[in-house]
């Protein structure tokens, strides 16, 4: 496996790879829904137009990938963050995060937030993420349980 920075090319992978995760994620059809409505391809584009993207790859396939939103100077928002569920408890997403982390002290970042949804929440906090604030989450009419999460630099 290796990992590189992402680029426009990727993003018909990148949709795939959340389209994939979201829906094996535990959530009731309907807010399944309504957080798929969010991924397309174009949108992925614009992602890596604007952000910094890291992916994971196996055998020149993407099985994962990872993006970052600068939020000032001193602080980053670990923004997307999916793996392909064939390929989840091998690392995949570990490798990402570590990665971000490394942009993140690159860019003398002292603290890494992350909107994590509920399925996340646990395998951030084993990646050293600590809750802030948990919070009901209202994306057109439908709720979901999300957690903000920090991780701070020295």
């Amino acid at each position: 496996m290796k990992l590189r920075l992402g680029t426009t090319d990727d993003a018909a992978e990148m949709e795939r790879i959340a389209i994939a995760a979201i829906a094996d994620s535990g959530y009731t059809p309907e807010q399944i829904d309504v957080w798929l409505a969010a991924f397309t391809e174009e949108r992925m584009r614009e992602v890596c137009e604007h952000s910094f993207v890291m992916v994971a790859e196996l055998n020149n396939e993407v099985i994962g990938f990872a993006t970052l939103i600068e939020r000032g100077e001193t602080a980053g928002e670990l923004d997307l963050f999916y793996v392909d569920p064939d390929f989840r408890r091998r690392g995949v997403g570990k490798l990402l995060v570590r990665s971000i982390e490394d942009r993140v002290r690159q860019l003398d970042m002292t603290a890494l937030w992350v909107d994590a949804s509920a399925p996340a929440v646990h395998r951030l906090e084993q990646l050293g993420y600590r809750v802030h604030d948990s919070y009901k989450k209202n994306v057109n009419g439908v709720v979901f349980n999300n957690t903000w999460m920090l991780k701070r630099f020295a």
